[in-house]
Formats: C-alpha cells, sequence, structure tokens
C-alpha cells in the first residue's frame, strides 16, 4: 500500500501547481488485496527450456524473466494460465502442430471472474497444418472453459470457433440513497440485489478495452457524480455531451443509461471499437447516442461551432491533440470538461493549455496499475467566468 501512495504523490506534486489544493485528492491501494487479481488482459513471453518444457516469461530490460505464477491476473486468468501451461506439458494429445514456434501469448478475459476468456497464441512462423491446429484448439477450449482460442503468425489468424472473438461483461449503476449527486457502480450479484440499471458491454478481445476493472468501475462513479453536479447547474433540460476517444463506449453507453442526457455524440478512430460502441447502444436499447467514426483531431477541426454543454474525453497516453485543445477552449456553450488521462505527463502539457480558459476543480488520482507505473487522473474542469 505504501508503494501505491509513493506512486500517487508523485503526480499529485506535478498536479498541484494546475489544481487548487482543496480539489486534489489521491485514491491509494488501501489493502494488499487491492495490489493483487486486477488484471484482465496479460501477455508473456514462452520460454522453452531444454527438456522441451514451456515456460511463461515477462521482459525486465530486454531480458525474458522466467515466472511461475502472476498474481496480478484476475482470478480467470490465473486459472486459466495454470490450466494452460500444463497441457502444453503435460497432456500428450497436445502435439507439435499446437506446439512448435510459440512465441508468445495473450490472456484476455471479461472483467469478471466468472465471464468469457479469450487466448490468443503467437507463432513465429505459418502453421502448416491449419485443420490439425484447430482441433487441438478446441481440446484446449474443451477443457480450460474458454470462449475463444486464436492463432496470429505473420498476420495470418487462425481461430477455433467461426464466431468473434469477444467478452462479454455486465455492470449496474444507481443513485445512492436520496442524493442525487452520489452513484454506485456496481458489478455481479450486487447490481440485482440493489435498484440497480443494468449496462451491458460486448468488447472485442483484438482492441483496447480497460484492464483494470476497479479503476474502470471508480472512474465511471465519478463520472456520474460530477455529470449529476453538472446537471443540477442546467436544470432546465437534459444535457447534451461530446464524448471524444469514445473506444468501446464503456463511458458512453453507461452515462446514457443514467437518464441525464438529452443526447450524446461519441467519436473514435479505431473501427474495432466503434463497431463495438455501435453494438453497445443497440445491446443497450438506447436511441440519444450517435457514433462517429473519426480521428478526434480531424473531428474537432471540422466541428469547432457544434453546440454542447459538456465534453468528455479519455485520450490515450500522449494526450489531447491541439486542434482538441482548441475546440475546447473555444467552445462557447461548454462550461464543463471532464478530462481521464493515463498520461500525467501529457495531462500537465494539456492542463497549461486550458488554463487559459477553465479551472480545475475537482482532480483524483487513482492506482491504475498497483504494484507496477500507471495512474490515471480524473479531472474535472469548470470554464472561467469572464467579467
Amino acid at each position: 500500500m505504501d508503494q501505491s501512495r509513493v506512486k500517487l504523490e508523485k503526480v499529485y506534486e506535478q498536479l498541484k501547481p494546475y489544481t487548487p489544493e482543496y480539489a486534489l485528492r489521491i485514491s491509494p491501494c488501501i489493502s494488499d488485496k487491492e495490489t493483487l487479481a486486477y488484471r484482465c488482459k496479460c501477455s508473456f513471453q514462452m520460454v522453452r527450456n531444454n527438456d522441451g518444457r514451456f515456460d511463461f516469461a515477462v521482459r525486465k530490460q530486454g531480458i525474458p524473466v522466467i515466472i511461475d505464477d502472476f498474481p496480478v491476473a484476475n482470478e480467470r486468468i490465473q486459472r486459466v494460465m495454470k490450466g494452460f501451461i500444463s497441457m502444453l506439458n503435460d497432456d500428450a494429445t497436445i502435439d507439435t502442430v499446437f506446439r512448435n514456434n510459440l512465441s508468445s501469448i495473450t490472456f484476455s478475459s471479461s472483467w469478471s471472474n466468472e465471464g468469457d476468456c479469450v487466448v490468443a497464441c503467437n507463432y513465429d512462423s505459418l502453421i502448416l497444418d491449419p485443420t490439425q491446429w484447430k482441433q487441438q484448439a478446441l481440446k484446449v477450449c474443451h477443457e480450460l472453459g474458454l470462449s475463444h482460442l486464436l492463432c496470429r503468425s505473420r498476420k495470418c489468424v487462425l481461430s477455433a470457433f467461426d464466431h468473434d472473438a469477444i467478452l462479454r461483461d455486465r455492470i449496474f449503476i444507481q443513485v445512492a440513497g436520496d442524493n442525487d449527486d452520489e452513484w454506485k457502480v456496481l458489478f455481479g450479484d450486487a447490481g440485482h440485489i440493489g435498484r440497480g440499471i443494468p449496462v451491458d458491454y460486448e468488447k472485442p478481445e483484438s482492441a483496447f478495452y480497460h484492464p483494470n476493472v476497479r479503476a474502470m468501475l471508480k472512474a465511471l462513479q465519478w463520472q456520474l457524480e460530477r455529470m449529476s453536479r453538472i446537471s443540477r447547474q442546467i436544470s432546465t433540460r437534459k444535457l447534451r455531451l461530446l464524448e471524444l476517444y469514445c473506444g468501446c463506449g464503456a463511458h458512453t453507453v453507461a452515462l446514457a443509461k443514467s437518464g441525464m442526457f438529452e443526447s450524446i455524440v461519441a467519436v473514435e478512430l479505431d473501427q474495432r471499437l466503434v463497431e463495438k460502441a455501435r453494438r453497445n447502444v443497440q445491446l443497450n436499447e438506447l436511441e440519444n447516442i450517435s457514433i462517429v467514426s473519426n480521428d478526434a483531431a480531424l473531428w474537432a477541426e471540422k466541428n469547432s461551432n457544434a453546440l454542447f454543454d459538456v465534453i468528455l474525453v479519455d485520450p490515450p497516453r500522449q494526450g489531447l491533440a491541439e486542434s482538441v485543445c482548441k475546440m475546447v477552449i473555444n467552445a462557447s456553450t461548454c462550461d464543463n470538461m471532464l478530462y481521464i488521462s493515463c498520461g500525467y505527463e501529457a495531462l500537465v502539457r494539456d492542463l497549461q493549455i486550458l488554463a487559459t480558459a477553465f479551472d480545475v476543480i475537482d482532480c483524483t488520482i487513482v492506482d491504475l496499475f498497483p504494484t507496477m507505473e500507471g495512474v490515471e487522473s480524473l479531472v474535472h474542469l469548470h470554464r472561467r467566468k469572464t467579467i
């Protein structure tokens, strides 16, 4: 836990010049449990020793280091890892077609420990007998309870099944008590017991999705609570939201189901994520969301006069494009911006630019990858009133 606090305090000091002290806080891990079993996507190098047995390895300073387990992986992935390495090394029916030239492996799972799990095997050379490989892959899927198993080799992809490799999840959102400014984001059976609104997701195995469900739920709860405060300020109608870098719609559909929004325009460049965002809109039977397939920077340049009440951004580590910052500053109808950042150095740069028109009124720093590098900063900026 001390490591988590020290890591977040470092970012706290970086953000302090741009954030009032009353608005800046950290949310470190407070128990050993929070530092374990949280990652739902993990990749490893496969190392073969002299007697032909496989081991998982992680690279440190360019050198593969063999590991016996990976406790930061969620429970579902840890179970599959143990079963997979056992089948590779001890199951005589898994032959050389499946084993030879296996160089690395990626485990992807639902946020739920009881949900889907997809394994992608990466090979140094093409599979010479695809039919035999598929037979072996189906056996592995059956033994380990996998929802899919993929082979990737030199831009060629083989699949155990004919359907797409997707990861499904359900969360629940609900107002906490009588205070509309406080929300709960629940997972699993807790949502069924309460008054939670279900939010369903499908995520593509091959594209980005949030790798830490605990951090994701914290971020979503924070967004709902900040949006509630903004909604109360604009009490005559529902909010108009612009979301840039929307991914598969993990924030988009949950916010829409809160009932606070008149309309949401969500922009994403990665076509795999665009398709899943549209699918998630359909799954949740939402009609007030428009998913736009475009680069956020180009969209901002062409829509600088668009009318929105709130802008939500969740960019990659390199932060916002210059045109996005310019659009936000010049968006006269938008007094509020929520910025989800996984790259605090880029965040500092962007806050310096946005400070010409906005003040930070709330900032929470969350441990994104306990025991490793990586934080997530949740920043609410409000337009400064001119006299």
